[in-house]
C-alpha cells in the first residue's frame, strides 16, 4: 500500500502504482538527495526519484517550476521550499 496525499491532513491508502509509460525528459541530477527529475508537460507531471527512498509523481505542476529546478543550485532546498506540501502526489512501488 502506499500513501495518497490531496492535501496537508488528509490521507489515503491504495495499491501502489508504476510510473505511467509516457514520453518525457528525464534528467539525472548532481544531487545527494534527488536521483532523477522527469516532467510530463502535457501532463502537468513532475518525477522525481529520490536517491534511496523511492519514487514520486507530483500533479499540476507548472513548467516553470520544473525548469527552475533543473536550474537550481540545490536540488534539494529548492524541492522543500517549491515542490514539497504544495502539490498533490502519488508515492509509486519500487522496482527491482
Amino acid at each position: 500500500m502506499v500513501e495518497v496525499r490531496t492535501h496537508p491532513g488528509w490521507q489515503q491508502t491504495r495499491e501502489p502504482e508504476r510510473f505511467p509509460d509516457v514520453s518525457y525528459v528525464e534528467d539525472a541530477m548532481p544531487s545527494t538527495a534527488i536521483e532523477h527529475i522527469g516532467y510530463d508537460e502535457a501532463a502537468r507531471e513532475l518525477h522525481v526519484t529520490f536517491v534511496g527512498s523511492g519514487a514520486y509523481t507530483y500533479y499540476q505542476v507548472p513548467k516553470q517550476v520544473y525548469n527552475a529546478f533543473r536550474e537550481a543550485f540545490s536540488k534539494g532546498a529548492f524541492f522543500n521550499a517549491w515542490i514539497r506540501d504544495r502539490y498533490d502526489f502519488r508515492r509509486h512501488a519500487r522496482t527491482a
